[in-house]
Parts: C-alpha cells; sequence; structure tokens
C-alpha cells in the first residue's frame, strides 16, 4: 500500500482522476445516465491524461528533486510512455476527437521537455496554470458534450460560458498547487506565481478568492456547489504555514471526493 501512495504521489494521478470525474459529471447532465461508448470514452482520455503526467515525470529537474525527496535529476525513456498511449489515442481518433490528440502532442512535449526550448511551458507563470485549465475544460466538459451534440460556435461558447466558475476555481488550485512547489521551483528558478509573489500572500489571495467564489454561487441559489469552494479555501488559509505534501494529498482528495459524490447523487 505504500508503495502504492508513492506511485499515487510521483505520478501525480489525482488531477487526471479529477478530470476522469468531472467528464462523468458532465456526461451524466448531458445524457441523463452513463453509456458504455461514454465511459470508455472517459476512461480512454483518463489514460491519455494520466500518460502526460508520467511523460511529465520522465524529465527529473531540480524542482522534482527539491519537491520529491529522493527523485534524482535526468531523463527517461520515452518510448513506453508514447507505446502505452497508442490504444487509448487510436480509440479517442476513431470517435472523431483527433485534434485534441494533435494538440496534445503540440503542447505536452514543450510543456515537459527541457530539451525542446530554453523555457518550457510549466516555467512560465500563469500560462502553465492556463494549460492545466484547458485540459480540465476540453477533458471533463467540451468532449462529453460533444459526445451528443455536433460542434458549433453557439455550442462552443454556450459550454465555455457555462464552465467558466470551474474554470476559475481551477486556476485558482493550480495556483495553490504551485504553494505547494515553492522551494524547489524558487531554489531551480521556476517563476510560478507564489515565487514571485511569496508563499503567505498567495496561500491567502488564493483563500480569498475561493470564499468570493464560494459565497457567489451560494448567492444566486446553487449552494451544493458552493461547497467545493468553502472547502478549497480552508485548505488555502491553512496553507499560510509551510505544509508537508500530504496535506495536498488529503486536498486533492477532496476535490476528488467532491467529484465523486456528486456523481452518486440521483438526478
Amino acid at each position: 500500500m505504500t508503495r502504492i501512495a508513492e506511485l499515487f504521489t510521483r505520478y501525480r494521478a489525482a488531477l487526471p482522476l479529477a478530470a476522469f470525474l468531472l467528464f462523468l459529471n458532465t456526461a451524466k447532465d448531458v445524457f441523463g445516465r452513463l453509456e458504455l461508448r461514454t465511459a470508455l470514452c472517459g476512461l480512454s482520455f483518463w489514460a491519455l491524461v494520466q500518460l502526460s503526467y508520467v511523460y511529465d515525470s520522465l524529465f527529473r529537474t531540480k524542482e522534482d528533486a527539491v519537491n520529491l525527496p529522493g527523485t534524482a535529476q535526468g531523463r527517461s525513456r520515452a518510448w513506453p510512455v508514447f507505446a502505452a498511449a497508442a490504444l487509448p489515442a487510436g480509440y479517442i481518433a476513431w470517435l472523431g476527437f483527433w485534434p485534441m490528440i494533435a494538440i496534445a502532442f503540440l503542447i505536452i512535449p514543450f510543456y515537459s521537455d527541457p530539451g525542446l526550448s530554453k523555457r518550457r511551458l510549466k516555467e512560465v507563470p500563469v500560462l502553465k496554470n492556463l494549460v492545466s485549465v484547458l485540459h480540465f475544460w476540453l477533458v471533463g466538459v467540451l468532449v462529453p458534450v460533444l459526445l451528443g451534440h455536433d460542434l458549433s460556435v453557439p455550442l462552443f461558447f454556450s459550454v465555455l460560458r457555462s464552465a467558466a466558475p470551474l474554470l476559475y476555481f481551477v486556476f485558482l488550485l493550480t495556483v495553490l498547487l504551485d504553494v505547494r512547489d515553492l522551494r524547489g521551483d524558487a531554489e531551480a528558478g521556476v517563476r510560478t506565481i507564489p515565487v514571485l509573489i511569496g508563499g503567505r500572500t498567495a496561500a491567502a489571495a488564493l483563500g480569498a478568492l475561493f470564499a468570493a467564489g464560494g459565497w457567489a454561487l451560494f448567492h444566486v441559489g446553487r449552494p451544493s456547489e458552493a461547497l467545493l469552494p468553502a472547502v478549497l479555501a480552508l485548505f488555502s488559509f491553512l496553507a499560510l504555514r509551510p505544509r508537508g505534501r500530504a496535506f495536498y494529498e488529503w486536498l486533492l482528495a477532496a476535490v476528488n471526493a467532491f467529484f465523486a459524490a456528486r456523481l452518486l447523487m440521483p438526478g
């Protein structure tokens, strides 16, 4: 069990799981039920997202060595990851979502591989957070909608508008995870938002922004949706003091528990 927990942390499995649970929730909202084709599509995207995190872990840089004690710097072979991605990528392309596969293969290497450019995308403040927001929106929201509807400009902007509160919270969550990695990022010269403004300042601002977003949802009559930002606000304020990685694993577990509970709710 300890080894499994270490792998879960090493390959950052909680966020891909959250994207998958969000996919299932959106699909349930769209279709009213979950069918085999929908579930297979979601599983395929989950596999690709998780493999993108595995791919990122192949490039063990200075910040990884600090943030994940016991991690040696260096680069591992990438071909097993691409081989594992062939089946889910093929199924997704067969469903007609090949443009998303193309987008992923364009973005992911430049996000992770330090050998492709002077600065990886993950080293650019705000942009690295927006990449995570993009994958959550594409995988968790847009894809399940497109399983039941043809893409059009009005539909695209309607889905984007309806998902705006969620994307706001996902962006803040990615910044909170940068607070977790503050020490290693600062030592390696990776300029994340917490590195630029300070961990305590970032945690306090995030707590206030999560609380404001939760209050807004409650105010417009969406109290069940306001629960998650309220919990994230609490974690943000608790992060004013330095916390270990286990604290952030509990944070991500709370996110996944929220999506899982929502999925199990009737109606």
